[in-house]
């Protein structure tokens, strides 16, 4: 029966160990949750609830890109320079034309290539991430500190109404920029669990040379 019993909290014990592994993110998000509420019973109302969702959206956007990257054994340094350089341009454009639409197309298009040229001098110039993305992110940096002349890139009278609903919009009392993380969040979710590709980049940040050895596309996977 002592047996039995220690056996019993063993593997209690055990499997609430690897319960805490697998959702420590969670439990620990919980705790605090938990903690900033007691402190302040205002803090679950709508509108802390609200901005704390529009404040989060953005680094939450660019972390899900960040996680695959790391993943896949590597890191960038450029991300946060190259948001500011892409986001800039795109009030350019924006004053220009006037158009959310074209906006939106030209700021992804221009993001997608700024990190084509980080993956191409990463897998074809062999040089280490590191070393790469630290050189643009100092270049991203000083290109859009140039373009704005160290001040505040300021959106036109007659597209301010339209380029704020982007951010200060909601849907169904959801903060717009919090709907757009969490469809982000579930086609990274989709990609990194239910197609090859993310079974690929999990493979490469395993091992990469197994992964070559393979006949996957090692180069392909990193850029």
């Amino acid at each position: 029966m002592i047996n039995n019993e220690k056996q019993l909290a063993f593997f209690n014990k055990t499997k609430l160990q690897k319960f805490y592994s697998n959702y420590s993110y969670l439990v620990s998000f919980f705790i605090l949750f938990l903690i900033a509420t007691i402190i302040n019973p205002r803090f679950l109302s709508y509108t802390n609830l609200s901005t704390l969702l529009k404040q989060a959206a953005i680094i939450g956007i660019v972390a899900l890109g960040m996680n695959m990257v790391i993943i896949a054994g590597m890191i960038d340094l450029s991300v946060g320079s190259l948001v500011a350089l892409t986001a800039g341009l795109g009030v350019i454009v924006l004053n220009s034309t006037g158009s959310i639409f074209i906006t939106l197309i030209f700021s992804l298009a221009f993001g997608a290539i700024l990190g084509g040229i980080n993956g191409l001098l990463i897998t074809k110039g062999k040089i280490a991430p590191f070393i790469v993305t630290l050189a643009t992110m100092s270049a991203f940096r000083s290109i859009i500190v140039q373009l704005g002349q160290g001040g505040p890139f300021n959106v036109s009278e007659k597209a301010y109404g339209k380029f704020r609903l982007i951010a200060a919009g909601e849907i169904f009392s959801i903060p717009n920029l919090a709907v757009i993380f969490i469809i982000t969040a579930i086609i990274i979710a989709v990609i990194m669990n239910k197609t090859k590709f993310g079974r690929y980049i999990y493979a490469v940040g395993s091992n990469e040379n197994a992964t070559k050895l393979t006949g996957i596309n090692v180069d392909f996977i990193k850029n």
